[in-house]
């Protein structure tokens, strides 16, 4: 059953329900909900599909490097690699790991955005975890 839940959005976010929904009362399909269930449903699906394959000792470092940042707006979840090289370079990500960190990084430039925007989100979903005293498996084959 469906959940009741307030949330604050963007403008962004109200652009992107409001291109996608019909007017108020117009029937379930152009309702906000809907919209929002619809919208995030293909984003999930999107990432599940994209998700890059990584070991999980090359997860633990992209982990680390992605914690703390903030990839808004969403066009700032591009280049991604370029934390992680940062990481690599200034705190020796790739040894604490035991990573191959510049084969790393070329198989991060290589990435779709919409790959990069899963590799994130796949992060930020572990991080979470970790944050509410979770202990969360890294992701990984």
């Amino acid at each position: 059953m469906a959940k009741s839940t307030s949330w604050y959005c963007t403008p962004e976010a109200e652009d992107v329900v409001r291109a996608r929904g019909g007017p108020p009362g117009r029937g379930r399909d152009g309702a906000v909900s809907a919209v929002v269930n619809r919208s995030l449903g293909r984003y999930a699906e999107i990432c599940r599909r994209e998700l890059p394959t990584l070991s999980q000792d090359e997860w633990g470092l992209v982990c680390e490097a992605l914690m703390g940042t903030i990839h808004e707006p969403a066009g700032m979840c591009s280049m991604v690699w370029h934390g992680v090289a940062d990481a690599v370079r200034l705190d020796g990500l790739d040894a604490k790991w035991q990573v191959d960190g510049p084969a790393l990084i070329r198989r991060l430039k290589r990435l779709s955005f919409a790959a990069e925007v899963a590799l994130i989100d796949r992060a930020e979903q572990y991080l979470a975890a970790l944050s509410r005293d979770e202990r969360p498996e890294l992701p990984g084959e």
